[in-house]
């Protein structure tokens, strides 16, 4: 239905027919609009309800005084093609909002995800959706480079109902890895973090705020191309590797270096301590191919980069 009016109020509409031997299935797409009536059934009874019936709310308002919904039918809010919210709204004039909450925790009738129950009990009920939203306002969240470090800070202008922050790392975008958690202020804050171990090129950073009931939201992605300080004494060479790779740390040629080699998902697959000047690592027949992180340890240096194993 798009636009326009149907008023039946002391009439019942039937989606779905079963009468004897016809079965079948009917949808009542509202577009936008208004449709009133007396009493909507999906699906109409009967002794056999094997097809599906369903009443969908894009931008249209549906009225009732009476609903019935049968183990087959369902009322659906559904975005709308420009995946815009839907503006809709169910209102059953003779209901409550318990009968109404029972048929959602039925999932007879569902909304969109990312999507939050409105209610409105002035009349009847009525029932609508809204677009999810965290107990946060974000005003910023950036990324910026010091020395060695990266520096992460944010700003919330309101909180409410925050417990924390969670902050993980990647260095693909899309393998994810905790790096800390930092408790929330609940009122406007400024937060600050530095990583002190980033890897030489592009760094993902990704900010989960988190409700006390553990609800997790995503609030920020960022990332940033880190170069190292070329002057730093770790080289790891070939990279790309097949067979072996080297590692050598200038200053600390007969010092114990701890080598350690990690997934993407902080898994050690390789570790190695060593005092000799080069270490040589063996890889074949011991890493599959792909994207690794070497950490490097020898004294006071702690450095981590990305190698490639062909």
């Amino acid at each position: 239905m798009y636009g326009g009016t149907i008023s039946l109020p002391n009439n019942e509409m039937q989606l779905g027919e079963n009468n004897s031997a016809d079965v079948g299935a009917s949808t009542l797409n509202l577009f936008s609009g208004n449709v009133t009536l007396g009493t909507i059934s999906l699906p109409r009874a009967g002794a056999n309800t094997p097809q599906e019936s369903r009443a969908h709310i894009y931008n249209g308002n549906l009225t009732v005084n009476t609903l019935l919904i049968g183990a087959n039918g369902k009322i659906e809010f559904k975005q709308n093609s420009d995946n815009s919210a839907p503006a809709g709204k169910l209102t059953v004039t003779g209901g409550t909002k318990a009968a109404l909450e029972a048929f959602i925790d039925a999932e007879q009738i569902t909304k969109p995800d990312g999507y939050d129950w409105v209610w409105d009990e002035t009349s009847g009920v009525t029932l609508s959706v809204k677009l999810t939203t965290t107990p946060i306002e974000l005003v910023s969240f950036n990324l910026n480079k010091a020395a060695n470090d990266v520096k992460l800070d944010w700003v919330t202008a309101s909180e409410k109902d925050n417990a924390k922050f969670i902050l993980e790392h990647s260095i693909d975008g899309k393998n994810f890895n905790n790096l800390t958690s930092i408790a929330a202020k609940n009122t406007a804050s400024n937060y600050t973090f530095s990583h002190n171990s980033p890897l030489d090129g592009v760094n993902y950073y990704k900010l989960i705020q988190v409700d006390f009931n553990g609800t997790k939201n995503v609030v920020g992605i960022k990332s940033i191309n880190f170069k190292l300080n070329a002057n730093s004494p770790v080289s790891v060479f070939p990279n790309p590797a097949s067979d072996i790779i080297t590692v050598a740390v200038a200053g600390k040629e007969n010092s114990t270096k701890t080598i350690t080699i990690t997934d993407l998902t902080g898994k050690v697959v390789l570790r190695e301590i060593s005092s000799d000047a080069n270490v040589v690592l063996s890889l074949k027949d011991k890493l599959a191919s792909g994207l690794y992180v070497i950490h490097v340890t020898a004294g006071h240096i702690h450095e981590s980069q990305k190698i490639i194993v062909q």
